[in-house]
């Protein structure tokens, strides 16, 4: 096998550049805190790269649909998204004809589509959310609870309810996020490690 081609030098790399940014971040080294930036600063360059060559694979794949089958909705979208790079390029994104496609069109369509997905969350919640065991039992309660303090008539269908709303928000929700947050940072420093020794080969080609 080649050289080139070998696990090994991929693997390397990924420790290296892991090992120098943890290590300029714990110590006060001018010469490792400049290597890190400029890592960094490659990592940013080639994120725009990908963007670009995303955009790319985008317009060929809509373009195709276009050709073979006519698609008008491949057109609006391609048209769509280089109208709006062309109008951000050329008159800056703080533009006033900028911040009305935002205002206009963007937001409106995002909000449609959060109204139409809040549809089915309504219908998975329901379907979750029946009561088959204790522990769905408690979360229904908590999660009626919960709604009913955020209704404007909840106080008045069931006195007592906004404060116990803020309970359940202000301890047990809490509660329960910081120890998603803990599990995720813990998660987060074993992939880390495991990147740094180079057990981390799953982005690896074989």
């Amino acid at each position: 096998m080649s050289l080139i081609n070998r696990r090994e030098i991929p693997i390397a790399i990924g420790v290296a550049a892991c090992t120098l940014v943890i290590a300029s971040y714990f110590t006060d080294n001018a010469s490792l805190a400049s290597a890190s930036g400029s890592l960094q600063l490659w990592g940013i360059i080639i994120a725009g790269f990908a963007t670009l060559l995303g955009l790319f694979s985008y317009v060929a794949y809509n373009g195709r649909q276009i050709v073979k089958k006519r698609s008008v909705y491949s057109g609006v979208a391609v048209a769509s998204a280089l109208g709006t790079i062309a109008i951000g390029l050329a008159l800056s994104p703080s533009s006033s004809q900028y911040s009305w496609l935002t205002s206009n069109i963007l937001t409106p369509l995002s909000m449609s589509v959060g109204s139409f997905i809040g549809f089915f969350i309504v219908s998975a919640a329901f379907r979750t959310f029946r009561a088959r065991s204790l522990e769905a039992g408690i979360v229904l309660a908590a999660a009626a609870m919960i709604m009913l303090k955020n209704m404007p008539v909840g106080e008045y269908l069931l006195p007592g309810v906004l404060p116990l709303g803020n309970w359940l928000n202000d301890i047990v929700s809490l509660g329960g996020n910081r120890g998603f947050t803990i599990a995720f940072a813990v998660g987060a420093i074993i992939a880390g490690v495991r990147q740094i020794l180079g057990f981390e080969r799953g982005r690896v080609a074989k």
